[in-house]
């Protein structure tokens, strides 16, 4: 036995000659000349040391020694292509678009920016916090994150920023205006921004004292604790407009805003089409902001 044939191809030939009856055939359904097809026995005879076909009057067929590798050729020629379909499978499940949201964006807009991104594009979402989801774009294990403004973000390519405005919930009654919360002296603020974000919420507590109120701040646990808690007097929460309806609220000063925006890696910045990842999800954030900014009127 002689080197190594060179490789699956020469099998798939061999296979394509003795299936079709002639070296003519096989290279019309191979798409390649009769030159390769020819090359490509010889390489496979001189491996084996022993001839696989023999030329009749009806055309070509196997040797006993071709006869007897035919059924292992089969399997081989079946496999590879199977293996090459899952390879295929797999490389456009890779170039699907990797985005992370942070838990405490409001869920009109995560979900207006996925519908949007969806329309031309297949998405794997991940969620985590601003520090979490920016180590992972780092690690290009996610194309792009939308984030809560400010964080540390190093090299990173930053978006646009976002600004989502906040109301007070619990202030619809007595007090009726968030000012009046500075002559709350135990008021509390339930807040989950620094478990998202804790640069965040140093930048909600600076602007907090700002605006003269000093709130002790509690985390909530869902949607039913939030509820259940908001009806403890002195007790506030900062919530997105399309939840502000749910709670009697007013709004909040524009300092208190919510901030996103989003952040890509340098070298991972365009879509296989070409356009610019941070433009992309810039557009489509920047419309799904807009569609939560009015509160949700409570029912009549």
């Amino acid at each position: 036995m002689n080197s190594r044939p060179d490789s699956l191809r020469n099998w798939e030939y061999f296979l394509a000659v003795v299936e079709e009856g002639g070296m003519t055939a096989a290279a019309e359904r191979l798409g390649v000349t009769q030159s390769p097809v020819s090359q490509a026995i010889k390489k496979l005879e001189n491996y084996v040391g022993t001839p696989l076909i023999e030329r009749g009057s009806s055309g070509v067929t196997p040797t006993a020694a071709g006869r007897h590798l035919l059924p292992q050729v089969r399997v081989l020629v079946r496999d590879a292509a199977s293996l090459a379909a899952a390879t295929t499978r797999l490389s456009a499940a890779s170039h699907d678009l990797g985005i992370g949201i942070v838990p405490s964006m409001p869920p009109g807009a995560s979900h207006g920016l996925m519908e949007r991104l969806h329309t031309r594009h297949t998405t794997q979402v991940t969620t985590g916090t601003s520090t979490e989801l920016v180590e992972a774009v780092n690690a290009m294990e996610l194309e792009v994150a939308v984030i809560e403004d400010p964080c540390p973000t190093g090299d990173l390519l930053r978006g646009q920023l976002h600004e989502i405005p906040r109301f007070f919930a619990g202030l619809g009654t007595k007090p009726s205006r968030w000012s009046a919360l500075a002559k709350e002296p135990d008021a509390v603020l339930l807040d989950n921004t620094r478990s998202v974000s804790p640069a965040a919420a140093d930048r909600l507590e600076d602007a907090l004292f700002t605006l003269g109120l000093t709130l002790r701040t509690e985390q909530w646990s869902s949607l039913t604790d939030l509820s259940a808690r908001l009806a403890t007097p002195g007790t506030v929460a900062l919530v997105s407009p399309e939840l502000s309806g749910l709670w009697p609220s007013v709004p909040a000063p524009a300092a208190l805003s919510q901030r996103l925006r989003c952040v890509v890696h340098p070298d991972r910045s365009t879509l296989e089409d070409g356009s610019d990842i941070r433009a992309t999800v810039d557009r489509h954030l920047r419309a799904a902001v807009q569609s939560v900014q009015q509160p949700t009127e409570e029912p009549s």
